[in-house]
This record gives structure tokens, C-alpha cells and sequence, in this order.
């Protein structure tokens, strides 16, 4: 690293000051550690939720670009709106400390990426925030910081050790020089005690009484931590106490059952915002305050007749934050004695049209007629619709290492709603069916779980991935296989869909 005559400490302190807040012991004791580990490949640090370790992680970056300003770095946050937030916060430091104002340079910036002065050509920028749902395959840079690699999401079966394990190797793939691990844990075999078993210099600050004193919002004195703990006790989670103030690897027993007294309810419409950019404007999709970027459908078939299996459609949506909403779970009319499944696809299309849904994933246990069905009823209404068959269990078993279709079944729905509901981030429509509560409730020992099947079904595809801008809403031009979202009339949803 270039030698410079301020170390971070002094950096952190002179940028206290401009916030006028003093920093904390633990501050100075991590920034201590920061510097002491400077020239390591790999390190790890963990410490207790709502410490400042973005402030932190982002002061350690600007620090970093001031010893060396021909450094690149990537730092990687567990969600797209705390990307966006450090990438505000890595710009105020740099344009307001006195230590750093002469880094701003003529060079290109954006929201998330930033070229400092420097005296190397290189298309990579000086520092990129970027985050885990984003493509961050190809990229490259000296130092990378990764905030939060664990997260519910990452450790939920739809992302699991194996994509844990894939994360790691990219993150060496990417910062071939340094890399550096900071988060809490979410799960009793959590990746950070692989890395700290990996011998890697590790600091861990889990929250004790007076860490934190003349906080600047007045945290983490005794009588917020009566508060939590008093929360924690009520709501049975003393596994989010353990692990993300303690750090002590603990993960909620989901097996006893689904609490369905932590879902959350929400009465907001599905809008879309214009966004006016400098080349050209574009829409984002809002429910409430809450960003979207992604969406999945998913149809549970069932002929829905009298005492036979409900057939169900579900379309769930993810915000930027992880929040999941159930905005539609419906139990379509059972199957006509002469039109067969007709009127069901109708009912189908009938929401694909309501919500502008492009695709539809429908399940396929066996050789079934059904999406040959759908894509018929859509074809015949002129609405393109691409429609995809998933044989969800017969697929999840060798991967989760069970057999039979129920244990299978009933080990993906305890795995995806089991976190949602125990971190607060499960919401649904206040106009869908009750049957979906009252068979979360009762699930595994109820009769019916069509309900609870098919969401967990759609929930199970949600990717997180960006979507593309663009598709046609009339098969006449051909059925389109891409994920698109065109905004139109206003105020209202426009086309808005995923294709697995």
C-alpha cells in the first residue's frame, strides 16, 4: 500500500468531526484492525447489527483511495438499496473531507460507480457498490469488501451452501489481491465460522451493555436493550438475538411448525413511478414505499373438485429490501365435466391480464395437459404468455437429500416461509383467501395445503434478478421469452413479468 501520513484513525476521527459525533471505543479499535490487516489477502469482522459498519466500511474505502488512488475497489452489500445508500455516503466523504476533495477530479461518475483522480488508464472504476442480486460476473478489482454475503436469503434453500460456496469462489475470482468478510450470522452452520476456521484474521464485536454510549439517535443504552430483549422474548426469537447481536450462529427451529401470526398485511396497489433519467426515462415499480425487482407466478393444479385437491395461482413480488408479498393466491373453479380445464386458464389469464404478467410456471409432477391448456386459452384471447412446466419436488429431493414426495413437499415450504415469516418480511394482500392462513396454521397436520403449495412454489423462483425493459402484448409479434416490464396508462401497472 502507498505510504500516507494519515492513518485511519486519524481519518475517522477528522470525519467524526465534520459529522460533529464522537466516534465510539469500538471504532477506533476496528479501524485499528483495518489498518493492522491492511496488506492481507483475507479477512474477517463481525460484529453486532446497527454497530456503523457501513459508516465504517465506507470511510475504510475512501481511506484506502487516498493512500493509493490508482486502487480499484468493489464493495458488495447484501441488498441493491444499501448499495445505492453507501455509494451516496462514499461520495459525500470524498467531496467534503478536506483530506479527500482532491480525489474528485474531472473523471466520470455515477450513482454506484466512481472514478477518482488517478494516473492510470483503466475502464474499472475507483470504487463500484454493487450487491448480491446484481451480475457481478466479469468484474474485476484490487479490494474487495463484502458486507453481509450471509443473509436470510443466501441461507433459505433457494440459495443454500452451494451458492454460499459458488459466492466464495467468485469473490477470489473477482479481487484476486484482498478480500474482505464482514456480517452477522443467520444460520447455525454460518459461512463466517467456515471462514474464521480457515485461519483468517478475525475480530468479532458482538453488543455488550455501554458499548455505545451518547449514541448519535440514543441506541443501545439499558433501556433500548430492555425493549429488545422484551420484544425478543415475546416473539420467540432469541435465535435474532443470539446471532445478530450476540453472533452466536443461530438460525429459528422452523420445524415445529409456521407461525402465521407474523405475517404482515398490506392494502397497497401495485404502481408504477417515472423515473427521468439523462438518456431516457424509465419506470420503477412501487408497492407502497417498497421497490420491486422481482416477480414469479406459480399454478398448484387441482381439479377443485368436492373433496379433491384446490387448484391454486399465486403471484408473489420481491422488493429491493427481501420483502416478499403475497399479492395474489386464488383458488380457480373446479374442472368442467365438458370443457375440462378451460375455465381455470381463463381465470389464469384473466390475472395475467389484470397484472400485465408475461409467463406462468405451472406445476408438473407428471405428463400433464395442463400448460399446453394455458398456452391455448392465451392463444385464443390473443395475449402472449410464455408458460413453463416445473417438476418442483421430483427435483428438490436430490438436492435437499430426501425422498418421498410429502418429506420433500414439506421440507421446501418450512425452508422458504419458515425465514420469511421469522425475520417480518413474509407481507400479504389484505384481499387474499383466509384459506391460505388457516392452512398455514394447521400445515403440516391439515388436511389441504394447496394454498400454502402454491405460494412456496412461486416464492421459489423469485431470482432477484434485474428486469429488462421491453416485450410485446400481442402474440401477433411473436410470444416473448425474455422477462420485461413496459409502463403504460399513467398511473397504472404496465407489462410485468418473469420467465424462469
Amino acid at each position: 500500500m502507498t505510504k500516507n501520513p494519515i492513518d485511519f484513525v486519524t481519518f475517522l476521527e477528522a470525519q467524526n468531526i465534520l459529522f460533529e459525533h464522537d466516534a465510539p471505543k469500538f471504532h477506533i479499535e476496528v479501524a485499528e484492525w483495518f489498518e493492522d490487516n491492511v496488506d492481507v489477502a483475507d479477512s474477517l469482522l463481525q460484529i453486532f447489527r446497527g454497530a456503523g459498519k457501513s459508516h465504517l466500511v465506507c470511510l475504510y474505502a475512501v481511506w484506502r483511495l487516498l493512500c493509493d488512488p490508482n486502487l480499484t475497489i468493489i464493495v458488495l452489500s447484501g441488498t441493491s438499496e444499501v448499495a445505492q445508500d453507501n455509494a451516496g455516503f462514499i461520495r459525500r466523504i470524498i467531496e467534503g473531507n478536506p483530506f479527500t476533495k482532491h480525489l474528485r477530479g474531472d473523471g466520470k461518475w455515477t450513482d454506484t460507480k466512481f472514478f477518482v483522480k488517478r494516473n492510470i488508464d483503466t475502464r474499472n472504476a475507483s470504487v463500484a457498490c454493487t450487491s448480491l442480486q446484481s451480475g457481478n460476473v466479469g468484474k474485476r478489482c484490487d479490494l474487495m469488501i463484502i458486507d453481509d454475503l450471509e443473509t436470510p436469503d443466501t441461507v433459505s434453500p433457494a440459495g443454500g451452501p452451494e451458492k454460499i460456496r459458488w459466492m466464495l469462489q467468485e469473490c477470489k475470482t473477482i479481487a484476486k489481491r484482498q478480500r474482505i468478510y464482514i456480517g452477522t450470522p443467520w444460520a447455525t452452520d454460518s459461512v463466517y465460522t467456515l471462514l474464521e476456521d480457515r485461519g483468517m484474521p478475525t475480530l468479532k464485536y458482538p453488543w455488550v451493555d455501554g458499548i455505545w454510549p451518547n449514541h448519535p439517535d440514543g441506541l443501545f443504552d439499558k433501556k433500548w436493550a430492555d425493549e429488545l430483549t422484551e420484544q425478543v422474548n415475546k416473539e420467540n426469537r432469541e435465535w435474532y438475538w443470539n446471532s445478530q447481536f450476540l453472533l452466536i450462529p443461530d438460525q429459528p427451529d422452523i420445524q415445529g411448525g409456521l407461525d402465521a401470526d407474523m405475517l404482515q398485511k398490506y392494502s397497497e396497489e401495485l404502481v408504477a413511478r417515472t423515473v427521468f433519467g439523462l438518456d431516457k426515462d424509465f419506470a420503477e415499480v412501487y408497492i407502497g414505499e417498497e421497490r420491486i425487482v422481482d416477480v414469479a407466478t406459480y399454478w398448484d393444479y387441482g381439479s377443485s373438485l368436492k373433496g379433491r385437491d384446490k387448484s391454486v395461482f399465486a403471484v408473489i413480488y420481491k422488493s429491493a429490501t427481501n420483502k416478499v408479498f403475497v399479492h395474489t393466491c386464488i383458488a380457480l373453479p373446479p374442472r368442467h365435466p365438458e370443457l375440462g380445464y378451460a375455465p381455470q386458464c381463463d381465470r389464469i389469464v384473466d390475472e395475467c391480464i389484470k397484472l400485465k404478467l408475461s409467463s406462468v410456471i405451472v406445476e408438473g409432477n407428471a405428463a400433464t395437459p395442463y400448460d399446453t391448456a394455458l398456452r391455448d386459452a392465451a392463444k385464443a384471447r390473443n395475449v402472449a404468455l410464455y408458460v413453463k412446466t416445473q417438476t418442483r419436488h421430483k427435483n428438490s429431493a436430490k438436492h435437499l437429500g430426501l425422498t418421498g414426495h410429502s418429506q420433500v413437499k414439506h421440507k421446501l415450504i418450512y425452508g422458504y416461509l419458515g425465514p420469511l415469516l421469522n425475520t417480518n418480511n413474509l407481507f400479504i394482500k389484505d384481499t387474499i383467501d383466509p384459506q391460505f392462513i388457516a392452512e398455514l396454521r394447521q400445515f403440516p397436520y391439515g388436511k389441504h395445503d394447496d394454498f400454502v403449495d402454491a405460494v412456496t412454489g412461486a416464492i421459489s423462483n423469485l431470482t432477484g434478478d434485474a428486469f429488462s425493459y421491453g416485450g410485446a402484448t400481442s402474440i401477433s409479434g411473436g410470444v416473448n421469452n425474455s422477462r420485461s416490464f413496459i409502463a403504460n396508462e399513467g398511473n397504472k401497472i404496465g407489462r410485468f413479468g418473469r420467465v424462469a
